[in-house]
């Protein structure tokens, strides 16, 4: 059952290369992703089903316990059935899209990209001069080559997993709201505002400094693994 999810994408399939890889983070997932597409689309619309069936059960037990207080005497006839149906989309349906978008992104997103990745960034680099090689270190170049992909593998499942969910969710939420009170949104407006803006001040400092770090840690690799490949000049003037 797993190898059918883990086959959907050949991480090995033909592409056109280019010269130079994009220089943008959306312009690179665009051209190396390519082949994910329809995974992503149906992983978004799992996320978005999964949201709309957690807002179905606050809206469920909202509607039963309205009837409880307002018609007693149609519970066996109005509210059994209903929270039968929501009952069944609970522990039937959701089990399944949960499950379906685990094997999405666990099986067939998360190996599968960072294997694409890796491959496409290896005979990217491959195709290099000789010259690129010798004026930097190949445990540098190395260690690029294999953490980029699980960089890659780790901003889709953010941004089609929880992101997609997030939305939906919140969207949802909206609308209840609007149909309850239209003043009930306004302070989840005010609080979707600040929390917008303390990611943009988070995520600003937080790429910056990744960037720092990942180069950190290639050049500290790259000089760790070229020691290891030179081991007898390290030995001979050591």
């Amino acid at each position: 059952m797993f190898r059918y999810f883990e086959n959907l994408i050949d991480p090995y399939s033909e592409y056109t290369q280019t010269d130079t890889p994009p220089t943008t983070l959306w312009a690179f997932l665009r051209g190396y992703c390519r082949p994910f597409y329809g995974v992503l689309v149906l992983m978004t619309v799992t996320e978005i089903s999964i949201a709309a069936l957690e807002l179905g059960v606050i809206f469920g037990v909202g509607w039963f316990v309205d009837v409880i207080q307002t018609t007693p005497n149609l519970i066996v006839d109005y509210a059994v059935p209903g929270l039968i149906a929501l009952a069944v989309f609970y522990l039937l349906i959701r089990p399944v899209l949960f499950g379906l978008n685990i094997l999405l992104f666990n099986q067939t997103l998360d190996a599968n990209s960072a294997m694409l990745v890796r491959w496409r960034a290896y005979r990217q680099v491959l195709g290099h001069s000789v010259g690129s090689f010798e004026d930097d270190f190949a445990g540098r170049i190395a260690n690029r080559v294999m953490e980029t992909p699980n960089s890659i593998s780790q901003v889709l499942g953010q941004v089609f997993g929880g992101l997609g969910y997030a939305i939906a969710f919140v969207f949802g939420a909206l609308l209840m709201l609007l149909q309850t009170d239209a003043r009930l949104i306004l302070p989840l407006l005010v609080w979707l505002l600040l929390y917008s803006l303390l990611m943009r001040w988070t995520i600003r400092r937080v790429a910056k400094a990744s960037k720092t770090a990942s180069a950190a840690r290639s050049a500290l690799n790259g000089r760790i693994i070229d020691g290891y490949t030179n081991i007898h000049s390290v030995k001979m003037f050591a």
